[in-house]
């Protein structure tokens, strides 16, 4: 209530600045979404730099010995930062729209502001034992007891009487009203909102970490490849795509010994022959 009274500004007496307390307390409500949502992505994003260098090292890990596997892992590394960098921007665009408060779910917010409402002033009543009347009224017909439901069947009618047709809800509002009803509505209006953006928010996140981040991964990736590694130049191919010494001496001794069978060979022919 003292944070409602302090946003009074030039307001008539006994009035207060709801829209503005409420636009308040909910960017308030709000201001702990970034985090989660930055160690969302930075999972996913840590997960695919560890798939991609994966894929790398089975693909090329054959040609540590050049520096194509280096090139490649160095073009895998600068795409990732680029796309992780405009995800962030479309992720930091939407945790700031949904600081603007605004839904169009009117019916869901109203079910939910009417729920948390009456749990407060339940909570505010119960000093003062006018929580056990009202629950009273919201118990169902078998609940009652009959002479209760007796007087407050006698009750309506006489009300009806005076042309005044109520309801067991309508007879709660004979409670007097608390001071703090303002700042109750408050409360039940900015949780109510909480249960909206929130459930959107959390579809929306991995939504555009999917289709602006994931997606453009793997759409992009083999055209940054093409493109960076120049791959028309025979020149540079043959430079990649050469040998490790390894190879070229396992090689010349695969050979050598080739050599040796075949001339073996021969000269075991002169004898079968």
């Amino acid at each position: 209530m003292e944070f409602i009274e302090q946003a009074v500004t030039r307001e008539l007496p006994g009035d207060y600045p709801t829209c503005a307390v409420k636009e308040e307390l909910i960017k308030t409500s709000m201001k702990g979404w970034g985090k989660p949502m930055l160690e969302y992505f930075e999972t996913v994003r840590g997960l695919m730099a560890q798939y991609l260098k994966a894929l790398v090292d089975i693909h090329f890990g054959m040609h540590m010995h050049s520096s194509l596997h280096a090139k490649i892992m160095s073009i895998v590394r600068d795409q990732l930062r680029n796309l992780s960098d405009k995800a962030m921007q479309h992720l930091n665009s939407l945790l700031s729209v949904e600081g603007l408060p605004f839904t169009l779910n009117h019916s869901q917010l109203r079910e939910y502001k009417e729920a948390f409402l009456v749990h407060c002033k339940d909570i505010r009543r119960r000093p003062k034992g006018q929580d056990a009347i009202v629950r009273r009224f919201q118990d169902s017909e078998v609940a009652l007891s009959t002479q209760f439901r007796n007087d407050l069947t006698d009750l309506t009618e006489l009300l009806q009487r005076f042309g005044l047709p109520c309801t067991s809800t309508d007879l709660q509002r004979l409670l007097s009203e608390n001071k703090f009803d303002p700042a109750l509505d408050i409360i039940a209006t900015v949780r109510a909102y909480f249960e909206v953006p929130f459930r959107r928010f959390i579809d929306l996140v991995p939504l555009m970490v999917s289709s602006e981040f994931i997606r453009f991964v793997e759409g992009s990736a083999q055209t940054s490849l093409i493109v960076e590694l120049d791959i028309r130049s025979t020149d540079r191919c043959a430079l990649w795509l050469h040998d490790s010494p390894e190879v070229v001496v396992r090689r010349k001794e695969l050979l050598a010994t080739k050599q040796h069978l075949e001339s073996a060979k021969v000269e075991l022919s002169f004898f079968l022959f």
